[in-house]
């Protein structure tokens, strides 16, 4: 996600609140990570790492890396990615 930051989203969902809930939210909204990223490609990457090396996934399976572009509709396939995890 990289439009808003943690604190960013904790703060609209506070401000969301129903009267008589503000509290619950509070505390509910402050527990949560968002995990927000701020380059996208490297996010990705790490995601694919993180795949690759999971102990379920043979070291033989191709696990790959895509990017959806919102605005356009289009997909991108990271194509160095192969390069860097071969």
């Amino acid at each position: 996600m990289q439009t808003f930051t943690t604190p960013q989203l904790r703060e609209k969902l506070k401000a969301s609140a129903e009267e008589g809930d503000a509290e619950k939210v509070g505390t509910a909204a402050d527990a949560i990570q968002f995990l927000e990223f701020s380059d996208l490609d490297k996010a990705v990457k790490e995601e694919v790492e993180f795949v690759k090396a999971h102990p379920l996934i043979l070291k033989e399976t191709e696990v790959t890396g895509w990017v959806y572009h919102v605005e356009s509709g289009k997909v991108r396939r990271l194509q160095h990615l192969r390069r860097l995890l071969s």
